[in-house]
C-alpha cells in the first residue's frame, strides 16, 4: 500500500498515513489530507525547534522546598 509520511530533520516520523488512488476520487478526503499534511509539517517543525532549545536548569535545592503538588505541576509541565 502507498504511504505518505511526514519526516523530522532528525529522523522521526511524525505522520504516516495509508492511501488509496480510489481516496483522491473524493474532494473531502483531499481537502482533509492537505491539512493533515500541513499540521504534521507543523509539528515535525516545532519538534525540531524545540529539540534546539535548551530546557531551563532547575535549582535541586529550591525544588526540596516545594510541595508536593507543585513538583508533580513541574514534572507534568516537562
Amino acid at each position: 500500500m502507498p504511504r505518505v509520511l511526514v519526516i523530522s530533520d532528525e529522523g522521526e516520523i511524525v505522520w504516516n498515513e495509508r492511501v488509496n488512488h480510489s481516496d483522491f476520487e473524493a474532494e473531502h478526503f483531499r481537502r482533509c489530507l492537505t491539512d493533515r499534511v500541513g499540521w504534521a509539517v507543523a509539528d515535525a517543525e516545532s519538534s525540531w525547534r524545540l529539540g534546539t532549545v535548551r530546557p531551563p536548569r532547575v535549582d535541586p535545592a529550591a525544588l526540596r522546598r516545594l510541595s508536593r503538588r507543585q513538583k508533580s505541576q513541574i514534572e507534568a509541565a516537562a
